[in-house]
């Protein structure tokens, strides 16, 4: 999807909230699994231990123009997006 989206002039970023302590091995998955040259643009810092919403919101929020499209699977950072206007596709059921 990665490729088909870029191709119809989309930026696609990955916000993680894994920690930036496994960036490494985060961009290693993503590229054999979403394509080259994906890497994550924001990942959750070194003992940052806010909640997946407050972090991602902070993000949003630092950005100077809002996405068109987020693909998510937590309930509440699904409802997060959603609340600021952006379209969520959950890709997962994510009470967790």
């Amino acid at each position: 999807m990665h490729q088909e989206l870029t191709r119809a002039g989309h930026r696609v970023e990955i916000w993680s909230g894994r920690s930036d302590e496994v960036r490494v091995e985060t961009d290693a998955w993503l590229a054999e699994h979403v394509g080259e040259g994906v890497s994550a643009r924001h990942m959750r810092p070194r003992a940052d231990y806010q909640s997946d919403v407050s972090l991602k919101e902070a993000w949003l929020l630092a950005e100077p123009q809002k996405p068109d499209l987020i693909f998510d699977d937590r309930q509440s950072v699904v409802d997060m997006w959603r609340r600021h206007g952006i379209v969520c596709a959950q890709v997962a059921p994510g009470d967790f």
